[in-house]
């Protein structure tokens, strides 16, 4: 897929370029309630497209490597077992980049993310409860790259991770059907996330669109998996759906954000079509 993208340079213009982004997925079933996927995305800026990442049997690695490293690549392992009569446990390994030799270490080109949880089936007074925990943590300066148009972003938006590198997330969820017409949801969410140092300069690798070359290299070996100023956030929501017909809902949710800087409540009301 091609996309033309803004990115600021250096003086603080605002410039456009091609954008590409290949992605291959494998996806395997080794045994009746087990899942394996292996994916792989690239991302890079050309005038034209790299017709060697075209090729759909072509490993993206060897490929990126023989041309230099100058591209951003992503791999991902995900994994998830169904457990009958008991529900859902299921994880990702995300790699930016890392080295071997220095994975269990604090250095900061150890650029990779996971996700872990479990979702399971039980009942409140005969009727249908779905109940699900998850925990994601994404390292700094993941998705950022050493050229600007090569970070996985579109119009300076990222394009993984919602909350962005140098973040940690918890989700806990409970979703209850009292009768077929009637969903009711309650959904904390904690989020942990990093900001530049308010007496620093430096970029701490916690925007998908910050360049690693401009980090300060004396943290380089003690980049932590939350870097900077911590804020947390605490979200708890409330959502009530109601069927109208088989594809007209009506909801309305109330939510509660505090956090260091901000402490309000959202409500929430709304029509929604299902086709």
């Amino acid at each position: 897929m091609s996309v033309v993208d803004s990115v600021q340079s250096a003086s603080g213009i605002e410039v456009r370029q091609n954008k590409y982004i290949v992605a291959h997925r494998i996806e395997l079933f080794p045994i009746k309630y087990l899942s394996l996927v292996y994916s792989e995305m690239i991302i890079y800026g050309r005038e034209s497209p790299e017709l060697g990442y075209m090729l759909p049997v072509m490993w993206f690695k060897p490929l990126q490597h023989n041309l230099a490293d100058r591209d951003n690549l992503l791999i991902s392992l995900e994994g998830k077992l169904t457990l009958p009569a008991f529900g859902q446990v299921y994880g990702t390994l995300l790699f930016d980049e890392f080295v071997r030799s220095k994975l269990f270490e604090n250095w900061w080109g150890n650029k990779f993310g996971f996700q872990f949880g479990m979702r399971f089936p039980w009942k409140i007074f005969h009727r249908p409860n779905l109940f699900l925990v998850e925990f994601t943590a994404i390292r700094p300066w993941v998705y950022t790259h050493k050229l600007d148009v090569n970070t996985f972003t579109h119009n300076m938006r990222g394009l993984g991770f919602p909350y962005g590198p140098n973040s940690q997330v918890t989700h806990i969820v409970n979703r209850f059907m009292p009768n077929e017409r009637w969903v009711i949801q309650l959904k904390f969410t904690q989020l942990k996330h990093g900001e530049p140092r308010t007496d620093d300069d430096y970029p701490i690798g916690s925007n998908p669109n910050d360049n690693y070359n401009d980090r300060n290299q004396e943290d380089d070996d003690v980049t932590y998996f939350l870097m900077g100023d911590i804020t947390t956030t605490n979200t708890i929501k409330i959502n009530v759906d109601y069927r109208l017909s088989n594809t007209i809902w009506a909801w309305c949710a109330v939510e509660t954000i505090e956090s260091k800087s901000e402490d309000h409540t959202i409500i929430h009301i709304g029509v929604r079509f299902d086709y």
